[in-house]
């Protein structure tokens, strides 16, 4: 899952759709253990996800390991034709506003899959720590994993029925962390219309140069 952080794909074409809106909810997934997490909405602003991992484990020896936490965004309302879902093949690249802190966190795609546990992920990781900042991850670079771990038979991400974004903390380290989040987008780039390249407009462009077939 190698990152990708840039001010911006090339240029923004300005096409762009809102994949959450302030619509996140807590979901802190560590029970057994000691940690603590919690969402916070900073003047109808941004998102804060903030807590303390603690990798104190249990006293019950059958838990080997502690520490995570995560937030992740409410499948989308059934409209009149039941879709709880939506299609980001439109789009080359998730874009995310965020200010973080040290620490490394993952970004968490989840869609319509056989097995539950399975969704795709990538690291999030901030080039300027207290300080706003977009991150750009095309959506061809997340690796599916489950429960936390890589799968090694990789297969593509089934964009059409995209269910929810999320944000995950399981970086080891035991200690406070915060991250805000303004928005998460799905755009593209003024060369791009999802997985196909858009070809640039010049003045001389005629069909025989595209290499457009003239049906004529």
């Amino acid at each position: 899952m190698r990152p990708r952080v840039q001010t911006s794909p090339e240029k923004h074409r300005g096409e762009e759709e809102d994949l959450a809106q302030a619509d996140f909810h807590e979901v802190c997934l560590a029970p057994i253990g000691f940690s603590h997490a919690q969402l916070d909405f900073v003047q109808n602003k941004f998102a804060r996800f903030h807590g303390y991992i603690s990798r104190k484990l249990p006293e019950d020896r059958r838990f080997k390991r502690s520490g995570y936490a995560m937030i992740r965004s409410r499948k989308p309302a059934p409209q009149l034709i039941l879709e709880k879902s939506w299609d980001s093949t439109p789009y080359r690249y998730l874009a995310i506003r965020v200010r973080a802190d040290h620490r490394t966190y993952l970004v968490n795609l989840y869609t319509e899959v056989v097995v539950k546990t399975d969704m795709y992920q990538h690291r999030l990781i901030a080039r300027s720590p207290g300080q706003w900042e977009t991150v750009v991850i095309p959506f061809n670079e997340f690796a599916l994993t489950s429960n936390g771990v890589i799968v090694p038979a990789q297969t593509k991400m089934y964009r059409q029925k995209m269910e929810s974004v999320g944000f995950s903390l399981s970086d080891g380290r035991e200690g406070s962390f915060c991250l805000d989040i303004a928005w998460v987008k799905a755009i593209n780039s003024i060369n791009t219309d999802g997985d196909s390249e858009r070809i640039p407009q010049h003045r001389n462009l005629t069909w025989r140069s595209a290499n457009i077939p003239n049906e004529s």
